[in-house]
């Protein structure tokens, strides 16, 4: 969540939305192996290009890492990253669900209800958003001699000199760590997976 203090603030936040100037990344858990449907070699990035409700939707993702389980479609969870270009309502959930035919865990619109995602609904939504980078809404450059940054043990906060719109633009980073209940998922199922496998 994105809070302006000031009227100015608020203003050049909501251009720089409407703008497509924020860049948002989030991670998931998939039910399931996606198809990564023409990886980019350089970046890692797959994109998705598929309209939502009929409006353009665009997402970049790629897989983190996979994890097996007993309880997954076939016999897998994926840890994928997404950076959605544009920003439709459950654009991310539907291109999962709809697209790469893997629905997040916990999203019980789109998981299909089959045994295997009614086994991992009482968990909650495995969808997090894990960073944002924002234009400053008034500086445009960082001011001499200031630094400042900001870490703790699951977020990370600095600005940096970047360029937007061919224009030089003080850039904002926030970035947290994914939440703890997503490691600890993919280490529980792959423990039982591999507990199963001695047996």
């Amino acid at each position: 969540m994105v809070v302006a203090k000031t009227k100015g603030a608020l203003v050049e936040l909501s251009r720089a939305f409407a703008e497509r100037l924020i860049e948002k990344t989030y991670v998931a858990i998939l039910n399931g192996l996606p198809d990564d449907g023409g990886r980019d070699p350089e970046t890692g990035f797959s994109e998705i290009n598929v309209p939502v409700a009929g409006k353009e939707a665009v997402t970049y993702w790629k897989v983190l890492s996979y994890s097996k389980s007993l309880k997954a479609e076939q016999g897998f969870l994926t840890f994928v990253e997404f950076r959605p270009k544009t920003g439709r309502f459950h654009q991310l959930r539907f291109h999962a669900s709809k697209v790469l035919g893997c629905p997040i865990i916990g999203d019980t619109e789109n998981d299909g209800g089959t045994e295997s995602a009614l086994k991992f609904r009482e968990k909650g939504m495995f969808l997090s958003a894990t960073e944002i980078v924002i234009p400053h809404p008034t500086l445009k450059s960082m001011p001499e001699n200031y630094e400042w940054s900001s870490t703790s043990d699951s977020s990370t906060v600095h600005f940096e000199d970047g360029v937007c719109e061919d224009d030089r633009q003080l850039m904002l980073t926030v970035k947290m760590q994914p939440p703890e209940k997503f490691m600890k998922l993919l280490a529980h199922e792959a423990k039982r997976a591999s507990d199963k496998s001695l047996e």
